[in-house]
């Protein structure tokens, strides 16, 4: 009876694999099964040792390849330096310099024609006799201070009315229709025979009405080479502008009355 019940039970298991075994997954977990089982059991063969002296080879050499001429010309072209725009590198406050306002086109223009403006234009301020007197006295004093104990009589007669020094200035175009005064000016010049620029630099004692012959009057004076006397001395310069050559004829203008005399020392 047992034996009988024993194939019966055999006989049904048999059918219901058969039946299984006609399905794709159950193959696949058959196999799954297999693998998994072949990996556990070679585990305990596979120590620490061989896994040491045995890395995975992860990184190795690799052998250079050559292209051929027909192959690198089917290589993209790449240029040499890519430009990378970084940001810029935040600063503190302290390391910030003061922004500098930045003037258009247009409000640069105008400043310079109000510069110009006020070059070409007449000023009466420093013209009169009266002006050039008290200018020339505090330029005096100055002197005489500046000078100290070397300001004696031979240093008076330096700046006697007929040891005043006459330049000429240039007369630009520009200023054809002006009538310029004479620019007098008082200077002090080393025994070397340069012009003292820091303790007392050149001063005008009288304008010519006009900024831009002053500042002719003064680039003048810079070119001028005096004689090397060995110590310092004061002098009076006067400039004058010629306008014969310069400006067209009809455009030239006169020259106003010259009343200009040295302050006394």
């Amino acid at each position: 009876m047992a034996s009988s019940f024993r194939n019966q039970d055999f006989g049904t298991v048999q059918k219901t694999i058969q039946q299984w075994l006609k399905y794709p997954v159950v193959w696949s977990g058959l196999a799954s099964i297999g693998v998994h089982g072949v990996l556990f059991s070679l585990l305990p063969f596979l120590n620490a040792t061989a896994l040491r002296d045995n890395p995975p080879d992860i990184q190795r050499s690799v052998d250079l390849v050559e292209l051929t001429p027909e192959e690198q010309q089917r290589l993209p072209d790449f240029p040499d330096e890519v430009p990378i725009d970084l940001p810029p590198l935040a600063q503190s406050p302290s390391q910030n310099p003061p922004a500098t306002p930045q003037r258009s086109p247009s409000e640069q223009l105008i400043a310079r024609n109000q510069e110009l403006r006020q070059l070409y234009a007449y000023n009466p301020e420093g013209t009169s006799n009266e002006a050039f007197r008290e200018t020339g006295t505090s330029w005096l004093l100055a002197a005489r201070e500046e000078l100290g104990n070397d300001w004696n009589d031979e240093v008076e007669q330096n700046l006697d009315p007929d040891n005043v020094v006459k330049l000429e200035g240039s007369y630009p175009k520009a200023a054809c229709s002006r009538r310029p005064n004479d620019v007098m000016m008082g200077v002090l010049v080393d025994g070397d025979g340069k012009i003292v620029q820091e303790s007392l630099p050149p001063a005008i004692l009288q304008s010519s009405g006009y900024g831009i012959f002053n500042q002719l009057a003064l680039e003048a004076l810079s070119a001028h080479e005096f004689e090397a006397k060995g110590k310092t001395l004061p002098y009076y310069v006067q400039v004058t502008f010629n306008p014969s050559e310069a400006c067209p004829a009809g455009t030239t203008p006169q020259q106003p009355e010259q009343a200009q005399e040295a302050p006394a020392s």
